[in-house]
Parts: C-alpha cells; structure tokens; sequence
C-alpha cells in the first residue's frame, strides 16, 4: 500500500489539497477510485489553477470536491488531521513522483494553517467557472500594507488611464508630497492623451498645490474639499474600472510614506461606483457652495451700491433741513 493509499485510509474527518493544473487528471483519476473517502464523510477541500484548458477536468473533480480557483498556483500537498503530504515533482507519465510524508504535529499544523490562508484567498470554483465561460475579467479586491509598492500600482493605474482620471487627497501636509513621488509629468501624460483629470483637494492644502497643479497641467479640473467633508481616505479612481484606496495614518506629518497607511486596490464594480458616486456627490457640493458664495458677494455689492446710490440723493435733502431749521 503506497503513501497516498494509506493517508487517504487514515483521514477521518476532513483531507485539505493544494495542487496546481499540472496533476489535475491524475487526481480525478485518484478521487473516482477512492470514492470511499466521500461515503466516509470525509470532507475535501482542495485548491488549483482553473483555466479554460481544464474546464471540462474541474467541473468532474467538482462531483467529489470542495473546489476553489488560486491564480498562478505551483506545488502540490496535502493535510488532513494528523498527517501531510508533498510531492516535489508532477506526476508526469514517466516519471516517479517523490513524496514527503509527516506525521509530526508542527508539520502537520504549519501546513493547516498554510492551506487555510490559501482558502481564505481563493476564489469558488463556480464563480470562477463562469467568468471563463462569459469572457467576465476576474474581481479583484486587494490589501496593501505597504505604501511604496501601493504608490508604484497607483502610478501604474494612473499611466493606464484611457478616459479619466479622479482623484481625493484629504491628507493637507502630505498630498504635496505625493505629487514629488508621482510627479506632475505624470499628470501631464494623462491629459495629454486626451483623458480627463478632475482632483479634489484638502482645504488646508488646495492653494499652494493647486498653484503647481494649475500651471503645469492648466486643463486638469481642481476643487478643494471643506474639512468637515474629508473622510480621512484618499484614492484615485481610473476609468471607472479600477480604484486604490489608502486610509490615512497620520495627518500631521508631510512623509506620505509615514502619512498613507493600509492601501486596498480593487476592480470591483459595486466598490467603484460607490465610490464614483462619492466624488460626483462631493463635486457637486462644492459647485453649489462657490455658487451661494458667489450669489453673497454678489449680494454684498449689490447692498453696498443701493446703499451708496440712495445716501447720495438724501445728503442735500438733509443739509436744506438743516438751514431751514
């Protein structure tokens, strides 16, 4: 009795599998002799590559597994309660697969927790299934802790940009300083292939960097944000397809590697809207409020005039009263 025969024997509650497309037929081929494991009450989790090559492979592996989709997956192993399994090579026809067997409890657990993060990750098998059948581009939500390299997928994102740009800074110290990592050409580029670029600005800031702005991009549209509006996230949607949202960490300091905190990109249709509709909502706002402010000003000198216009006349009036008293 081979390695795998004797772990699969073993399993009693539960057999959780990680292998990439290359072994595919090889476990179906496996799972349809060992359909003991499902009558056992077993349960199989198992996470691979599904591509439309494998398609028809998947939906047969789907009748005895829990099955789930990982992008760019290699290696091969397997963890059930009390025991691991690897194979280092593919099981290609000619070749003998090595395998590496554990029952120590560390290896065991490390391995659980491996694939249980994998899991977390991975994407259900018929949602996946159905994006290759309809030609729909994969949704994507993903977290990045670290500011540089959400700095560098952001000016990516920005360079892709066909149709228009949006863009929230509510950091006043340190969206200056994100346009020296971005840089101003960089902008320039994007309206100068035709897109849009509309920005909304932290009050505090809008002066001096809408200025900079101004003169080296003069058709990008600038509004600021009033404080009590800014929500203390900053983000830049491009082509109301894809957005990078960072939340912000520290306010006060003009570092926006120390500024930026947690950043999450996503293509998510519902994400992005929702956020397009926070833009649209906050753009309009301050339209009406440079309206009203302009109707008082008006309103100011239409008072000062009228006021000036009406002393003018009586001044005379009061100095005849004043001689015929």
């Amino acid at each position: 009795m081979d390695v795998l025969e004797r772990f699969s024997l073993n399993a009693k509650h539960n057999v959780n599998i990680v292998g990439d497309a290359s072994v595919l037929k090889q476990v179906v081929e496996y799972f349809s002799h060992h359909v003991e494991l499902g009558r056992r009450g077993v349960s199989i989790r198992y996470i691979t590559e599904i591509t439309k090559d494998n398609l028809a492979v998947c939906n047969s592996l789907m009748e005895w597994v829990d099955l789930r989709h990982l992008d760019n997956l290699k290696g091969n192993f397997s963890v059930s309660e009390q025991e691991f399994v690897a194979t280092s090579i593919t099981f290609a026809e000619s070749q003998v697969p090595q395998i590496i067997h554990s029952k120590v409890r560390a290896m065991v657990e490390q391995h659980q927790y491996i694939f249980e993060t994998l899991w977390t990750k991975a994407t259900p098998a018929d949602r996946k299934i159905r994006e290759i059948e309809h030609g729909i581009a994969p949704t994507i939500t993903e977290v990045i802790t670290s500011p540089e390299e959400s700095f560098t997928r952001a000016n990516e994102l920005m360079r892709s940009a066909g149709n228009e740009v949006l863009v929230i800074f509510t950091s006043p110290n340190a969206s200056p300083s994100i346009f020296s990592i971005a840089g101003l050409g960089l902008c320039r580029q994007i309206v100068d292939r035709g897109a849009k670029l509309r920005m909304l600005l932290a009050d505090d800031n809008k002066s001096r960097l809408a200025d900079e702005i101004k003169d080296a991009v003069p058709q990008a549209k600038l509004r600021s944000i009033q404080r009590e509006s800014q929500a203390g996230i900053s983000a830049i949607l491009v082509d109301n397809k894809e957005i990078m949202l960072w939340e912000m960490r520290n306010d006060s300091t003009e570092d926006p590697y120390s500024a930026y905190g947690v950043a999450t990109y996503s293509n998510s249709e519902s994400i992005v809207l929702a956020f397009r509709d926070m833009f649209d909502s906050l753009w309009r706002q301050k339209e009406l409020y440079e309206r009203h402010e302009a109707h008082d000003i008006l309103q100011r000198e239409f008072i000062n005039v009228a006021s000036h216009e009406l002393r003018t006349p009586v001044q005379p009036l009061l100095g005849i009263s004043e001689i015929m008293e």
